[in-house]
C-alpha cells in the first residue's frame, strides 16, 4: 500500500494557530533528539497527510504578507489526495476538473514529492503546456513547487544523500527514485516507464490529442488536471468517457468561498448555509446562473464578487463552473451586438462602384449602382468626395477566388464613426490595390493627405503590399509600418509595411481595443453585415481569438464562406483611428489644430470658404 495508515494525521490540529504551534513543539522536540526524528520520519513516511499538514509549506503571493504558510489541507483535498494514490496503486488513469485555485497542481507535487521521498525507484514525468510552466524560477512552474517542499523540510526527513537537481529533473539517490519534466510535445514521455505521470493545464496543450495517445504506453496512470477551454480540446472528450476516473473539484467545496451558500431557483432564494450571517445591505442575485456545470445555481457572496470581478460569462465558465459549453462563449457578447445593431445600423447613405485609371490607380467617377461593392455612410459633394477630414483605413484581402471578400474599412478620426465600407470576393489582390489606393484618395484630410492605411499582410496581402508601395505610390508617411504594441514607447521597428495577424498576442490586443470601442460606443459602425460577422469570434483554448463559424458557412458579398474578413479590417481602420488621435511626440512646441467636426457650423463656413476659393482658382 502506498499510504500505509492514516493513524497520526487525526493528531495534527487544523486551525491555523493551532497547526503553527503544533508544528513548532515537532520540530522543538526534535531539534537534538535522533529517536524522535526516527519516529517522525517514520510518520511521515506512513501518513501523507500527517507529512503535509505537519511539515509542507506553501506559496500563495495573494496573500499578502503571509505568501509563505503551513500547508493545512481541507477535507475535499484529502478525499482527492487519497484517490490520486489509489490511481497510481492501481495503474488507473484519472481526470480532474476543477475551479481555478483548488490547490490541485499542488496536490499531485505533494503526492509525486512524497512518493520520490519515502518509496524506492519511483519514476515520475511532469508535463505542461512549454518549459517554463514545468521548470524556471518561477512560482508558476512545477518543479519550483518540488524545489520550494523540499527545501523547507527538516534534514531529519530528506534522504541522506543530497537530492540530485538538474534542469528539468531530480534524483533520489537513496531511493533510486526520480522526477523528470517536459514541454507538451508528441512526443512526451514516449518509451519511458512511469510510476505515473501529471499533465499539468491539459486542456491548454496545443497537440493535446497526440500527447494523449503517444503517453498511453509509458505508464498506467496518467493525471490529467485542467479546467475546461471548450468542448473540441482532448480533456472535454475525456470528461465525458463513461470509463474515466473523475475528481471534480468545484469552487463550492472550499470552505473559504462556500460560505453564505444559497440558489435562486423558481423566481424563490433558498439559503443552504444556515449558520451564516449576510452583511448588512447584502443582495442576493436573482437570476438563474450558472446555468450548466455540476452545480448549476449554487451562488455564494465570494462567488457574485468574483463574477463581477470577472465580467464575462465566458470567464466564470472557465473559471468558477467546471462548464464546458459556456467556456466557449463568444468573443464578442451577443447582447451587445443586437443592442449596437438596434441604436446604430442602418442601409448605406449611398452605395454603387469607383471608376479610377487603370494604370496610376487614380480615382475619376463614383457611380451609384445598387450591386456596388462600395458602401458608404457619409455625405459626398458635387465632385463625389467626402468631407475633410482625419481618416483612418483597414484591408484585410483575399484571393478573389469567390470564397471570401475582400475588405475595406475607413473612418473618421474626429466622429468615431465608419464611414465607407468595401467587400468584394471576386477581386483579386492586385485590382483590389488600385480600388484602395483609388477610393482612400477621396477621403482627405484637410492637409490633403489620404488615410493612415494598414492592411493584413499575410498570404495575398503580400501580392497587395508590393502593388501599394512600389507601384502606386501611396504617401509613405501614410503606411503603418510595424510597432511593439507591448511596449510604452511605441517606436516603428521595422520598414515593412502591414499587420500580421499570425501574432496571436498582437492579434488578441486589436480585437479586445476593437470590442472594448463597440462596447464604449468609440467606434459607431453603421454596418450590420460587419457587426453580424462579429458573432463567431470566439476564444481558442489558449485565450487568443478566432473564428468560430461552420465550415461552409455562407458569407456576404457573394463569398461562398466569411471568415470575419469584415472584422479584421473594421479593427484594423480602428486601430489607425486611434494613432491619428493620438499627439505625435515633437522637440518644438506647436499650436493646437483645430479639427471642426463634420456638419458643425464651424466646418459649413470653412467648407463653403473652401468651395468658394476652389470657384475662384478655376475662373483664373
Amino acid at each position: 500500500m502506498l499510504s500505509q495508515s492514516n493513524r497520526w494525521y487525526p493528531r495534527v490540529p487544523k486551525s491555523p494557530k493551532a497547526n503553527h504551534c503544533f508544528r513548532k513543539a515537532l520540530l522543538s522536540c526534535a531539534k537534538k533528539d535522533t529517536t524522535i526524528q526516527r519516529q517522525l520520519r517514520v510518520a511521515c513516511e506512513q501518513d501523507i497527510l500527517f507529512w503535509i499538514n505537519a511539515y509542507c509549506l506553501q506559496f500563495n503571493s495573494r496573500k499578502k504578507g503571509k505568501e509563505v504558510a503551513p500547508f493545512i489541507t481541507w477535507d475535499f483535498q484529502d478525499k482527492a489526495i487519497y484517490e490520486l494514490l489509489w490511481c497510481i496503486e492501481h495503474d488507473e488513469d484519472v481526470l480532474i476538473e476543477k475551479s481555478r485555485q483548488m490547490g490541485a497542481s499542488w496536490m499531485i507535487v505533494l503526492i509525486f514529492c512524497w512518493l520520490f521521498l519515502y518509496r524506492r525507484r519511483q519514476q515520475f514525468t511532469m508535463i505542461s503546456r512549454d518549459i517554463p510552466a514545468v521548470d524556471s524560477p518561477s512560482p508558476r512552474s512545477l518543479f519550483w513547487k518540488f524545489d520550494f517542499i523540499i527545501e523547507h523540510l527538516p534534514r531529519y526527513l530528506l534522504p541522506s544523500e543530497p537530492v540530485r537537481r538538474l534542469k528539468m529533473f531530480m534524483e533520489n539517490p537513496e531511493q533510486k527514485s526520480t522526477v523528470d519534466g517536459e514541454a507538451s510535445t508528441g512526443k512526451a514521455a514516449v518509451g519511458s516507464t512511469l510510476t505515473a505521470m501529471g499533465i499539468d493545464e491539459f486542456s491548454q496543450i496545443d497537440n493535446d490529442y497526440e500527447v494523449l495517445g503517444r503517453t498511453s504506453d509509458s505508464t498506467g496512470c496518467r493525471i490529467f488536471n485542467g479546467t475546461h477551454l471548450g468542448e473540441d480540446t482532448a480533456f472535454f472528450e475525456l470528461s465525458r468517457r463513461p470509463d474515466m476516473k473523475k475528481i471534480v473539484m468545484h469552487w463550492s467545496q472550499h470552505p473559504d468561498k462556500n460560505k453564505g451558500l444559497y440558489r435562486f431557483a423558481n423566481g424563490k432564494i433558498e439559503v443552504l448555509d444556515k449558520q451564516f450571517v449576510y452583511p448588512e445591505g447584502f443582495q442576493f442575485v436573482m437570476e438563474e446562473k450558472p446555468t450548466g456545470g455540476p452545480y448549476p445555481g449554487l451562488r455564494s457572496p465570494w462567488y457574485d464578487k468574483e463574477c463581477e470581478r470577472k465580467g464575462h460569462d465566458r470567464l466564470i465558465a472557465v473559471d468558477l463552473d467546471i462548464d464546458p459549453t459556456g467556456s466557449v462563449d463568444t468573443f464578442f457578447p451577443s447582447l451587445m451586438i443586437n443592442d449596437l445593431i438596434r441604436a446604430h445600423c442602418e442601409p448605406p447613405w449611398w452605395k454603387g462602384r469607383l471608376e479610377f485609371d487603370k494604370e496610376t490607380g487614380k480615382p475619376l467617377e463614383l457611380i451609384q449602382d445598387k450591386d456596388g461593392n462600395i458602401s458608404l455612410w457619409c455625405q459626398i459633394d458635387h465632385q463625389g468626395r467626402p468631407a475633410k477630414a482625419p481618416y483612418g483605413a483597414g484591408c484585410d484581402i483575399s484571393y478573389g477566388t469567390g470564397r471570401t471578400p475582400s475588405c475595406l474599412s475607413i473612418g473618421n478620426a474626429v466622429t468615431g464613426g465608419k464611414v465607407c465600407q468595401v467587400a468584394d470576393s471576386r477581386i483579386d489582390p492586385v485590382e483590389f490595390a488600385y480600388l484602395v489606393n483609388a477610393l482612400c484618395r477621396l477621403f482627405l484630410d484637410d492637409t490633403g493627405f489620404p488615410p493612415l492605411l494598414v492592411w493584413e499582410i499575410q498570404g495575398p496581402g503580400q501580392i497587395f503590399s508590393t502593388r501599394m508601395v512600389e507601384r502606386l505610390n501611396y504617401p509613405r508617411g501614410r503606411i503603418w509600418l510595424r510597432t511593439d504594441d507591448f511596449v510604452l514607447n511605441k517606436e516603428v521597428y521595422s520598414e515593412r509595411p502591414g499587420f500580421n495577424a499570425g501574432d496571436h498576442k498582437a492579434c488578441l490586443l486589436v480585437m479586445q481595443e476593437y470590442r472594448d470601442a463597440l462596447r464604449k460606443r468609440q467606434f459607431l459602425n453603421p454596418s450590420k453585415e460587419a457587426l453580424e460577422s462579429c458573432r463567431p469570434f470566439r476564444y481558442d483554448r489558449r485565450g487568443f481569438v478566432e473564428w468560430g463559424g461552420a465550415k461552409g458557412m455562407e458569407g456576404e458579398f457573394g463569398a461562398k464562406s466569411n471568415h470575419g474578413d469584415l472584422v479584421v479590417a473594421d479593427a484594423l481602420c480602428l486601430k489607425m483611428m486611434k494613432l491619428l488621435g493620438q499627439p505625435t511626440t515633437t522637440t518644438k512646441k506647436e499650436e493646437p489644430v483645430i479639427i471642426n467636426p463634420w456638419g458643425s457650423l464651424a466646418y459649413r463656413v470653412k467648407h463653403h470658404e473652401e468651395q468658394d476659393r476652389l470657384r475662384e482658382e478655376e475662373m483664373e
